[in-house]
């Protein structure tokens, strides 16, 4: 495979030098001298020089299309799809993009792709649980894959295992599912769970409704359990809401459903804002986090209705999390959507279900080889290939404040991976250190054009080790503590002045409550006295006694972030360690010394 990818560079780079000439092609096979038939490759070629190089030359025309949206001018429509997908048709870009049919999802060849990605997780799931296959699955559905890849990306999401669409006649229009016979399907049906995102609610009603109708007809089945886990589960939640008070028809139409996501109008899964906000203690609350904007059920009845308890109920029996990607231009580590759907997904599965799912990430950028890895896999593999790749830091490097920015963020997003689904390795986090933080060529970079870039990552970093994720050594704690408090001292001297400072601090003790700090450091470092209130910038660990040096009676934090504060006569409800949560607002005034 390698060796076939880097011929074809070559050939293309040996076009490109010919500037695209279709005289070209021939020209370059007669030199190459392939052994075998080369007619699908001189088409290839033909195809390169005649289609793909001139559409590509005319992306230019976006400015001038741009220019003409804004002056109420005609800007003429082409379909929205990935180029890089074999939708060349698609190019130039810049045009009026439209989406495609609802009604044809999922099309006839996603519906192939999908069989293969399935077989692939089960696979992946028998591999490391060596059991032989999942009772059900948690899957994340976004809208956008479905829509830029024309239907041709993995649709596996769309119903249980276990069913096929019906098309009308030779199209790909859906027209409803069919159960497929046991002895053809070669294995139990297993269920499925969906978390749709909030755009797939709002475009594809009705693949919410084929959903339903699929696990109304698997349900129905004359199966034993141990052969249809959808029926199993359906039984069981059935019986279950019954014992509650409700209906048998009512009963029924919940414990059918199998699609969820956030309340109607919103969009998000919740964990990203708990993380960068800090307002957590553990995975467990970022699964309550995930419930909260996860638990509302869809379907031809219900439309948005929060459903905790039924929500946290089918996840109970799920064993394996999917969430699947159609091209390569992209990665787990590119947005905190991705760990914010899945990596959320993952902590709320082994929340209600007592274990640790297996975790899978899907790759369609072929769909005639689709690929199924461990998200621990996949991670290990974005973070090889290009975080640590000194070429992407030097393409960075080339676009400045954002270059900056961009390094920052992609860290954030890192340890939201590692806060919602604990599947990082310390290696990772040693790695990005020494190449970003404490390399000094990369760090005067980065002050130099975004300090405050600087400033985010070493605080998230410190951040890592307090919470436990991260296990660094006190070498490297001691110099990134250094950086984050160097580079704090340079924003409050760039925000303005005492006057500032006093007034951040104040807010800070406020809302974010932590060790005092008392005019020096811990073992006598002589430390800035910029927002040393922070739990995660000292060594000691929150219950100890304050250390202060002010006089009895003064102000004193001594808690965590978002914990309550009290004074050095201690806690206010007379006990020895900090609340577990927040149940005032500091009222503190800070004074020196404090």
């Amino acid at each position: 495979m390698d060796g076939a990818i880097a011929t074809a560079r070559r050939l293309v780079a040996r076009l490109s030098a010919e500037g695209y000439r279709p005289e070209a092609a021939a020209e370059l096979l007669a030199e190459e001298g392939f052994p075998g038939d080369t007619t699908p490759l001189a088409r290839v070629l033909d195809f390169v020089c005649t289609q793909a190089a001139p559409r590509l030359r005319q992306t230019t025309d976006e400015l001038d299309l741009l220019l003409a949206g804004v002056e109420g001018r005609f800007v003429p429509p082409l379909p929205g799809g990935s180029p890089s997908r074999g939708n060349a048709h698609i190019l130039p870009t810049g045009r009026n993009f439209y989406a495609i049919d609802p009604a044809a999802v999922p099309s006839r060849a996603a519906w192939t792709v999908g069989q293969a990605l399935a077989e692939q997780a089960v696979d992946a799931y028998r591999a490391q649980r060596g059991e032989p296959w999942p009772e059900s699955v948690a899957i994340v559905v976004y809208s956008d894959e479905c829509m830029k890849n024309q239907r041709r990306g993995h649709r596996r999401g769309v119903r249980p295992d276990g069913v096929r669409p019906r098309y009308l006649g030779q199209t790909d229009k859906v027209v409803g599912v069919e159960p497929i016979p046991l002895a053809e399907l070669g294995r139990p049906r297993i269920d499925a769970v969906l978390r749709i995102s909030g755009l797939f609610r709002d475009t594809f009603p009705n693949v919410v409704e084929l959903v339903e109708r699929a696990v109304l007809a698997v349900a129905g089945l004359d199966e034993p359990p141990e052969q249809n886990f959808v029926k199993k589960h359906t039984d069981q939640e059935r019986k279950r809401l019954v014992a509650e008070g409700l209906s048998e028809n009512e009963a029924l139409e919940q414990a059918s459903l199998r699609v969820f996501g956030c309340p109607p109008g919103t969009y998000g899964a919740g964990v990203s804002k708990a993380i960068h906000s800090q307002n957590w203690e553990s995975w467990r609350d970022l699964s309550q986090v995930y419930t909260l904007w996860s638990a509302h059920g869809y379907s031809s009845r219900f439309h948005g209705q929060a459903m905790p308890e039924l929500f946290r109920s089918q996840l109970s029996s799920v064993g394996m999390t999917i969430k699947n990607e159609s091209s390569v231009e992209i990665d787990m580590l590119d947005s905190d959507d991705f760990y914010s759907y899945h990596g959320g997904l993952i902590a709320c599965v082994r929340d209600c279900s007592g274990q640790k799912p297996v975790s899978v990430a899907g790759l369609t950028a072929d769909p005639a080889r689709p690929e199924t890895a461990r998200v621990e896999t996949e991670l290990a593999r974005v973070m090889r290939s290009r975080i640590l790749n000194p070429k992407w830091l030097e393409g960075l490097k080339r676009h400045g404040y954002k270059g900056a920015q961009e390094l920052s963020t992609t860290f954030d997003t890192f340890f939201g991976w590692d806060a919602a689904a604990e599947v990082a390795s310390n290696w990772m986090y040693d790695a990005m250190a020494r190449q970003f933080l404490l390399d000094e060529e990369t760090r005067r970079w980065m002050e130099q054009v975004n300090d405050a870039a600087v400033l985010q990552m070493s605080e998230r970093f410190l951040e890592a080790h307090q919470r436990g994720m991260w296990q660094a050594g006190e070498e490297e704690l001691r110099a990134i503590r250094r950086i984050y408090m160097d580079m704090e001292g340079v924003m409050e001297d760039m925000k303005g002045g005492l006057d500032t400072l006093v007034l951040r601090l104040t807010n800070r003790c406020n809302l974010a409550c932590g060790y005092c700090y008392a005019g020096s450091g811990p073992a006598g470092e002589d430390l800035s006295p910029i927002g040393r209130q922070r739990p995660w910038l000292w060594p000691a660990r929150r219950g100890e006694p304050c250390a202060s040096s002010s006089p009895a009676g003064s102000p004193c934090c001594a808690g965590t972030r978002r914990r309550r504060c009290w004074t050095s006569a201690g806690p206010p409800d007379g006990g020895s360690t900090p609340p577990s949560r927040p149940t005032a607002r500091c009222s503190h005034r800070r004074s020196a010394g404090s």
